[in-house]
């Protein structure tokens, strides 16, 4: 592996290891949070990103805003992403316990590979399809259906459930939509998504 090459990987790897520390630090601080309604903390979180990544993106010296042939896929980013977000403070506020909540939304990369394969012809092999089928034997597990567990079971509240798999599928149809817009910067990206999801909240 050329060095080059090797640094970007190993770049990637401590980026999305930072990403993950973040977002768990989010969803304590959104459960936390739980006397604030879902959509008005979404939009509070997403006008404060917007706030930080302005510095970035005049930094890196990059336009605000998208070319007009990517906006389609910009638009699917913001409207599904944006309303996941909000999906997802909803069921980390609700359910009985924040891990289980966090399990189902971030079950979303095993879905990703899936879809990968299916709409962009990206590899997906025995070990892809496994951890697949384990995502979804694990979120079923965690709904605690009551042909497994018996009516006695303790059943999350079903709009608190069907919101973290909202929140799932929504990372999914995201993480698809950056793999589509990688020739975009990324300060570019997160200011469209941020800038335009505090205005799509507020409305």
């Amino acid at each position: 592996m050329p060095y080059l090459e090797q640094s970007r990987h190993y770049k990637g790897l401590l980026l999305a290891l930072l990403s993950g520390l973040c977002s768990s630090s989010l969803t304590t601080c959104t459960r936390l949070a739980r006397s604030i309604p879902a959509a008005q903390l979404t939009t509070i979180r997403k006008a404060l990103q917007t706030l930080f990544i302005v510095p970035l993106v005049l930094f890196s010296k990059q336009s605000f805003f998208t070319e007009k042939e990517d906006w389609l896929l910009v638009a699917v980013r913001v409207i599904v992403g944006n309303a996941g977000s909000m999906c997802a403070s909803y069921a980390e506020q609700n359910m009985p316990y924040v891990s289980d909540a966090s399990a189902i939304i971030f079950s979303s990369p095993a879905f990703v590979t899936l879809f990968a394969y299916v709409l962009l012809s990206e590899p997906c092999g025995p070990v892809e399809t496994i951890t697949t089928l384990m995502a979804i034997a694990g979120m079923l597990l965690i709904s605690k259906p009551a042909f497994l567990f018996g009516n006695e079971a303790e059943t999350p509240p079903i709009l608190a459930l069907l919101a973290s798999f909202a929140g799932c599928l929504s990372r999914t149809i995201t993480y698809l939509c950056l793999r589509k817009l990688k020739h975009v910067h990324y300060t570019t990206l997160g200011f469209t998504s941020t800038f335009c999801g505090t205005l799509f909240l507020d409305f």
